[in-house]
């Protein structure tokens, strides 16, 4: 299980198309210990500027004077601040980390190879975004802000906890779980498996579940959303927004009104609206479809 932290303004992309984990030139040795090595070294951001890398693990001293044993972390970032990632729980020899940087090939798969299994990522609170393909494994991922987050969790039961921030979440294959508390989300889509998504954001423009039996949930803020393929269920909360539902299939998806106590029922322009009896809070659109 790798956990991957990001800091600061600038985005980061992990195993995600022609981007990869910083480069690093000019590499000075600042110090050496069996647990620790940390080295100064100008590092790519979309530019060179001067940086540092800390590496954590087991090492060791061979006879010829190269360093070998285990890598089980890394620290690179920036000595004037605005970018800062912080890799832990992972188990590399140093041999591998050198063969792959022989090859920028070589580079993208020791990369991939880090996400192998349960995952952490958590992104910036300071306004980067994060690019991310997650591999196999239940990951985990945590957005907290910038606006441009692209993140695929690929295989496994995922759980996304979206506090802020904005851009496009997939949950890939599997059966994932993903919140939306906060932020300005142009795409979220469960894609493959049973999914649940829940929103307590704003108003979100575009919720799908994908393929599969998918639960969506409006707990508050209202938005558009969708159940693409499978039989999906939709639960609405009173007063807190409207869900508008623009794919329901009447006999194959179903209402869960559980959350609204007593409800009436209305129909508009061939839409059915459903709202609290209590507070006459509209709370359910479903376009298109007279129940």
């Amino acid at each position: 299980m790798a956990t991957f932290d990001l800091y600061g303004s600038l985005d980061q992309a992990i195993n995600w198309r022609d981007s990869r984990i910083p480069e690093t030139r000019n590499i000075r040795l600042d110090y050496s210990y069996r647990d620790e090595i940390g080295i100064s070294a100008d590092v790519y951001v979309g530019y060179w500027a001067s940086g540092y890398v800390t590496y954590f693990g087991d090492f060791l001293t061979k006879g010829d004077g190269s360093i070998g044993g285990t890598l089980t972390g890394f620290d690179i970032g920036l000595n004037h601040g605005g970018f800062d990632l912080y890799v832990e729980g992972i188990d590399k020899s140093v041999d591998s980390i050198l063969a792959a940087g022989r090859s920028e090939e070589a580079s993208r798969e020791w990369e991939a190879s880090l996400l192998s299994g349960d995952d952490w990522l958590d992104g910036s609170i300071d306004g980067g975004s994060v690019k991310a393909h997650l591999m196999d494994g239940d990951d985990t991922a945590i957005i907290s802000g910038g606006l441009l987050n692209n993140v695929n969790g690929n295989m496994g039961e995922d759980r996304f906890f979206l506090e802020g921030g904005g851009g496009e979440i997939r949950g890939g294959k599997d059966d994932d779980w993903i919140q939306v508390a906060g932020g300005q989300w142009d795409f979220i889509n469960g894609n493959r498996g049973e999914d649940y998504i829940i929103n307590y954001s704003e108003f979100a423009e575009k919720i799908r579940g994908g393929q599969g039996n998918d639960v969506l949930v409006n707990a508050d803020g209202g938005g558009y959303f969708y159940g693409d393929k499978g039989a999906d269920t939709f639960k609405p909360y009173a007063y807190r927004g409207v869900m508008i539902v623009k794919d329901f299939t009447v006999g194959i998806d179903s209402l869960d009104l559980s959350a609204l106590g007593s409800y009436d029922i209305a129909y508009s322009g061939g839409d059915t609206l459903i709202g609290s009896a209590y507070t006459g809070d509209l709370a359910l659109v479903l376009e298109g479809v007279i129940l």
